[in-house]
């Protein structure tokens, strides 16, 4: 898709066909007449370049013909998300060192309160992004 799509480009069958099919769409939506829709319709059939097309969505929303659509936006430099990073060894056992530890002591001192030491041991040796 072109990012300044001209209007005085050359049309096809394809395209007379889609902007028909979605002047269909909106008299369903009863956005058009019947009228407005047969007179739309008829000249989307004989249209020769796609600012012949355009005319005919200009006062219409979505859906309008693929070339009328405004080109995606650049996402930029923003780079994908990634998955936490990795662990090594030596932080994988202290996490789970204190995890069975906290697990010991709370049912010896019978207080849940006691699993929040291993609780913030993860949050604070978990991988950041």
């Amino acid at each position: 898709m072109e990012d300044f799509p001209s209007p005085d480009v050359r049309i096809g069958d394809a395209e007379r066909a889609e902007a028909v099919r979605l002047l269909g769409e909106h008299l369903s939506a009863g956005r058009l007449g019947a009228e407005d829709y047969g007179d739309r319709a008829a000249r989307a059939s004989s249209a020769v370049t796609r600012g012949d097309l355009a005319r005919l969505f200009v006062d219409l929303p979505e859906p309008r013909p693929e070339f009328l659509r405004p080109p995606p936006r650049p996402r930029g430099d923003v780079e994908p998300r990634r998955h936490g990073g990795t662990l090594d060894f030596g932080t994988v056992s202290t996490i789970a060192f204190c995890w069975v530890a906290g697990l010991a002591i709370a049912f010896v001192v019978r207080n849940p309160v006691v699993l929040l030491l291993p609780l913030v041991v993860t949050l604070v040796l978990r991988p950041r992004r």
